[in-house]
């Protein structure tokens, strides 16, 4: 009878993995911290877990282009166990209530709860994989666990929001959510993933992880602005500069992720808009939604815990190479380029004396961007190019190039006799250019009728 039964059971399983299983042969193994210096960071940037992630919120953000939270959309069965799962652990945490405690901040609450995620996670993660995945559980689990903050410092950042971003990633990649998932992984898990998060931060009062206070974009988030501005794309009421408005917030916060972020920030600071959030108000010039999707998915690097690869740490600002980092605190990243066209009075030589470490953009996304070189002064508009511009960086080729090189040279009559010590890599490409005028600045008169024009600029 026994016997019986385990073969039923043997034949119900089999029924349920796929005959072509591409994962019945990957070993599945717990995530470790693989970023401990600054210069792992080129690793990670580099591997294919980071491409993988990136196109991940890539397509997420293509899929809700244009569309509110309340779009009509397929709910999976893997979408409902995801959104049953944000539920169970929204549950927890009105079972586990602040503890009184003289600190206003980093209740210890947090703590409790976070344990009764940890005795949960790897069972609540199996309700979303199939059976043959069963045995992925644990990996996949400790990016659901690293999504909700640090348990040390009870706080919450952009770091932890990448970790459940890589949980769904991971789900993505077993392809246990599929692609005719997209627009509910945003709209019913990913919001509702916020939701949680923000339950978590008011009642436990967590601290924002690796703040820059009124330079940063925003205390705990950065994600949903991707997502949140594709939403607004094509928009036919609200436009970028339109966002901080309140009447705006109060109407449509609802049906836009990105609205939501700024009425959240709304409630839990105080004072002008323009003075708590800066950097964020002041991307409101930037002219239609498009752009300003373009901006913030061009700004994310944000980076997390790869099962195959890598994990991000947060260094300091004055942090070098052959520091440890600690491997709980996590980092943005990011490297611009701007194609600046001077025009003036300005020779080869003199641009030659100028300093170029001391460099300073102002208003990028204003109408007019104000630039210092050095002790020049220059103001700006931005301009279409014609055709596409490429840029390249001009590297050392190594011993084995310039050996393969020597080679191609010996064969072929036609080769030039020198060879270069240098090769190109791509770097990156542009439609636009910012037009630099070189501006004299005068010293502001003192007399009202004189303080009109102190600013000129050389065509």
């Amino acid at each position: 009878m026994m016997s019986n039964e385990t073969n039923n059971d043997d034949r119900a399983e089999a029924e349920f993995v796929a005959p072509d299983d591409p994962f019945a042969n990957h070993e599945f193994v717990i995530p470790e911290v693989k970023v401990k210096l600054v210069a792992d960071m080129q690793k990670w940037i580099k591997s294919q877990a980071y491409h993988d992630y990136v196109g991940f919120l890539t397509c997420l953000s293509t899929a809700v282009k244009g569309k509110p939270l309340s779009v009509d959309c397929l709910v999976s069965k893997p979408v409902e166990k995801l959104l049953e799962m944000l539920g169970r652990l929204s549950t927890l945490v009105d079972e586990t209530p602040p503890v009184e405690q003289p600190q206003r901040f980093g209740n210890k609450g947090y703590r409790t709860w976070l344990n009764h995620v940890k005795d949960e996670a790897v069972d609540l993660t199996k309700t979303i994989l199939p059976v043959n995945l069963h045995r992925a559980a644990e990996e996949v689990s400790d990016y659901l666990v690293q999504g909700f903050g640090n348990e040390t410092r009870i706080d919450y950042g952009t770091g932890h929001e990448a970790s459940f971003a890589s949980f769904l990633c991971c789900l993505y990649r077993l392809r246990v959510l599929t692609p005719h998932d997209q627009v509910a992984i945003v709209t019913k898990v990913f919001n509702s993933y916020l939701d949680l998060a923000r339950k978590l931060q008011r009642t436990y009062r967590m601290e924002p992880a690796g703040s820059q206070g009124v330079w940063g974009l925003d205390d705990f988030q950065f994600i949903p602005f991707i997502l949140g501005s594709s939403q607004l794309i094509m928009h036919q009421s609200i436009r970028p500069k339109d966002f901080a408005k309140e009447d705006v917030v109060r109407e449509y916060h609802s049906e836009y992720m990105f609205l939501e972020c700024i009425k959240h920030i709304n409630e839990v600071k105080s004072g002008p808009f323009a003075e708590h959030s800066s950097l964020l108000y002041s991307i409101g010039s930037v002219p239609h939604w498009g752009k300003l999707y373009f901006v913030m998915a061009s700004n994310d690097d944000v980076t997390m815990k790869s099962s195959d690869e890598f994990e991000t740490s947060k260094e300091s600002s004055d942090c070098d190479e052959t520091k440890e980092l600690d491997p709980d605190e996590w980092e943005l990243v990011d490297e611009d380029y701007v194609f600046v066209e001077l025009v003036g009075l300005v020779s080869r030589e003199a641009l030659a004396e100028c300093d170029l470490n001391k460099v300073k953009l102002i208003g990028l996304f204003e109408e007019h961007p104000v630039m210092q070189l050095d002790n020049k002064c220059f103001v700006g508009t931005k301009e279409e190019v014609p055709g596409t511009c490429v840029f390249f960086k001009v590297k050392d080729k190594s011993p084995q190039d310039l050996e393969d090189e020597s080679i191609k040279e010996e064969k072929s009559t036609d080769m030039d006799d020198s060879v270069t010590n240098y090769k190109l890599e791509y770097a990156c490409h542009t439609r636009k250019k910012l037009v630099m005028h070189q501006a004299h600045l005068s010293k502001k008169s003192e007399t009202p009728s004189q303080s009109s024009a102190n600013l000129g600029t050389n065509d």
